[in-house]
């Protein structure tokens, strides 16, 4: 009786067979997330800096621009998602995933674009909800934007990582 032969994958991508089972699936293998992986720590770094400019636009924007005015803070937070998002494609592009081989730029945008529309609707969703349900606060508006953004995180980085960053083999 023959031993079974398993594909296996080396690190350079090479596939070779292997009478030894592999541990983790090709799955696993392939969706690997370490929070030691450089990418995410620039992910987050990325991120947080376009979160402090995303959030001091919107605090400028309801105090200084928009003051009195009811329908304001989704306006706001509008403008200064946009920002933000403009600031994290440019980072995460050059910077987060910088070292992987890329889609072109154009091929990318549209990745880009549905992250961003399905990341930005859960933001604003989530903003939107605790922004309603809360008190008229500086701090309930700070909860509600942090709320938003937290939810859109989670698409972003899952988008990010799988679709619009993902490596791309030559």
């Amino acid at each position: 009786m023959s031993q079974p032969a398993f594909e296996t994958e080396s690190q350079n991508g090479e596939v070779a067979l292997s009478s030894e089972r592999p541990r983790y699936s090709q799955f696993a293998l392939q969706h690997k997330f370490s929070l030691f992986d450089s990418s995410f720590y620039r992910f987050v770094l990325v991120g947080g800096s376009s979160f402090i400019v995303d959030a001091s636009l919107y605090f400028l924007l309801i105090e200084f621009v928009f003051t009195g005015d009811t329908g304001a803070a989704q306006f706001a937070r509008a403008i200064a998602m946009l920002v933000g998002l403009l600031l994290t494609w440019i980072g995460h592009r050059y910077y987060s995933f910088g070292k992987r081989k890329q889609l072109s730029a154009k091929a990318q945008f549209k990745w880009v674009a549905l992250v961003a529309a399905c990341s930005i609707t859960v933001n604003f969703i989530g903003f939107s909800l605790m922004h309603t349900l809360l008190p008229q606060h500086t701090l309930a508006s700070l909860f509600s934007l942090g709320f938003g953004v937290g939810l859109g995180l989670v698409v972003n980085w899952l988008g990010a990582n799988y679709l619009t960053y993902r490596h791309v083999v030559a």
